[in-house]
């Protein structure tokens, strides 16, 4: 059963990610064409093959935006993701900067002329300041420069642990996004192979894939496709069978020339 599983897997996965045959038949006919031997030569006996391994089918996964549809790997998928993540990590620090800037501009351009007043950077006049405030402490200059120089490198330490911290989640999470995609998928396969044991992959119609692509199962886009077809034949056979009992002289019903030719046939034998 589990091997028989594996199969119906396999032949599915391959017909859900067909690829266009097209171009491995010209370069089939391409490389049989150089393979000919030229004139005069004699062909030496083929010598047998080893059967070709099955080539993987690479993973996919079906995206939606909009009204466009389409399907990608796990490495797109999670290329994808990070540029998503990033593009909206930027906006909310550009949202969050544009908020800080309207609260704190008042105050930056004080400090800013404080610090021109002394001929030195905002950054170098707020560690001036940090200083002086160590040393109103009691600590000595030289040890308070020291201090300020510590806090520095923590902060810059922290801030670069905290991005790390969050590039690793954010990893995690298009991962085990993408493993959960993957597992419903192998779910979806093993319900429609228990409905549908006997349909053969490859005849899956593309208005079924197309559904499946819309973010549909493969079982219940494929019941709808069967239903509707049944339907149809459904309605094409009672429309033959009503065609047929309007025909005079069909097999939809006794004719008057039957039912004649059948009362003189027992009349006969009654005689």
């Amino acid at each position: 059963m589990d091997e028989t599983m594996e199969t119906v897997q396999g032949d599915i996965e391959s017909a859900w990610s067909a690829e266009d045959p097209a171009g491995e038949a010209e370069g089939t006919e391409s490389a049989a064409a150089a393979d000919q031997p030229k004139g005069g030569e004699e062909t030496p006996p083929a010598e047998p093959k080893a059967p070709d391994a099955p080539v993987a089918q690479p993973e996919l996964f079906t995206l939606k935006n909009r009204d466009e549809t389409r399907q990608v790997t796990r490495d797109e998928l999670v290329a994808m993701a990070q540029k998503g993540w990033d593009y909206d990590h930027v906006r909310q620090e550009r949202d969050q900067l544009r908020q800080y800037r309207q609260e704190a501009d008042p105050a930056l351009e004080l400090v800013k002329s404080y610090a021109q007043r002394n001929g030195m950077s905002v950054g170098d006049y707020l560690d001036y300041c940090r200083k002086q405030e160590l040393i109103a402490t009691g600590m000595n200059e030289q040890d308070a420069a020291a201090r300020v120089s510590m806090e520095k490198e923590r902060a810059d330490l922290a801030r670069q642990r905290a991005e790390i911290q969050a590039y690793q989640d954010q990893q995690n999470s298009v991962l085990k996004h993408a493993q959960q995609q993957a597992q419903a998928r192998k779910q979806d396969i093993e319900a429609f192979y228990q409905s549908y044991p006997g349909v053969d992959p490859k005849s899956i119609p593309p208005e079924v894939w197309g559904a499946v692509r819309g973010g549909d199962t493969l079982t219940n886009a494929y019941t709808r496709w069967e239903n509707k077809r049944l339907q149809a034949e459904l309605a094409a056979e009672r429309q033959n069978k009503a065609n047929r009992d309007k025909t005079p002289g069909s097999l939809g019903g006794d004719t008057a020339d039957d039912n004649a030719g059948l009362i003189s046939k027992y009349w006969d034998e009654a005689d």
